[in-house]
């Protein structure tokens, strides 16, 4: 029940903004909720669709791929006199696209199965978005820093969400577009993965190149394989190291080492969703801590560089 409810929580972050935006133009609560969830439901379910076909298309053609990638490299492998006992080495290729196909079909039979229980807590966090901050404020009665660290905590994650978010779609926008400009086979399942994966700092653009990479060498010949890498290398250096600080600034930063540890230990927890959510739970941690008086050391150790938290004006004094 974990996973569903901490996707939840962050459709029900990202989404709010929307919610507000819609009953600032005079729709009600129930109609700008009732729009919002649908978008979201509509949104899941083309992802959901897309991946399910398109695991199924590629399971029928990497075979006859895979094949043809053989007999090249037999053929490589006899041109320059090598051993046969190494012919066997694109089974041993082949072997991981079996397991990464598994692993999609569990991975979308459970995120049907999810999908529900994702809308449902979706739609009772936006009816309950609108009264949490006046139960905050009677919870805490007339001390008011409580409250504007809580706004401060709940500013600072939204922005990180939507901006990330924001990100990931361009990311996974020009990914699609470089697929399929080089005629690489499944552009949109790419650059789906892309946008999944660019939630997760420098190790994600690195995986997301992988398959991409494997369909070029499979399809098209290892040189394709080379240029869809150097074009992958080009689009994360230009987004992730050039837009995205300028963007987010330098505090909304990880150090490397807790990235590839909150991978290794929310997908370790949760799976292949546990590591997309591994960052966004972290920098959820962080920014918490940021606006705690007691434990700033802890947001500043979590950092990529050792900057120091700007409290709000009434904690300063």
């Amino acid at each position: 029940i974990l996973v569903p409810f901490m996707v939840a929580t962050f459709l029900a972050v990202i989404t709010y903004p929307l919610v507000r935006l819609l009953k600032k133009n005079r729709f009600s609560r129930g109609m700008a909720i009732f729009l919002v969830v649908s978008f979201v439901l509509g949104l899941l379910g083309s992802f959901l669709w897309l991946i399910g076909d398109s695991a199924e298309r590629f399971s029928e053609v990497m075979p006859e791929h895979m094949e043809r990638l053989s007999n090249d490299f037999n053929g490589w492998l006899q041109k320059h006199e090598l051993s046969s006992s190494q012919t066997e080495l694109p089974e041993q290729i082949q072997a991981p696209f079996v397991t990464v196909l598994t692993d999609i079909a569990g991975g979308l039979a459970a995120a049907i199965s999810n999908l529900l229980v994702v809308v449902i807590l979706l739609s009772f966090m936006l009816l309950e978005a609108e009264t949490i901050g006046t139960k905050l404020e009677v919870a805490f009665g007339s001390n008011r820093s409580p409250m504007e660290k809580l706004r401060e905590y709940e500013l600072d994650l939204q922005r990180y969400l939507v901006i990330k978010t924001i990100i990931s779609a361009v990311t996974g926008v020009a990914v699609g577009l470089l697929c399929w400009v080089m005629n690489i086979e499944f552009p949109l399942l790419l650059g789906i993965i892309a946008f999944l994966l660019n939630f997760i700092p420098t190790v994600g653009s690195i995986l997301a190149s992988i398959p991409a990479m494997a369909i070029a060498a499979a399809t098209l010949g290892i040189q394709s394989a080379a240029m869809v890498g150097g074009g992958y290398l080009l689009i994360n250096m230009l987004i992730g190291n050039i837009l995205e600080p300028q963007v987010m600034g330098r505090k909304l930063g990880l150090a490397p080492l807790v990235v590839v540890v909150s991978l290794v230990f929310w997908g370790w927890i949760w799976g292949p969703v546990g590591m997309i959510l591994s960052v966004p739970l972290t920098m959820a941690l962080k920014i918490y801590l940021e606006h705690s008086e007691n434990f700033q050391w802890g947001a500043i150790l979590l950092g990529r560089e050792p900057i120091a938290p700007k409290l709000p004006p009434s904690l300063e004094s």
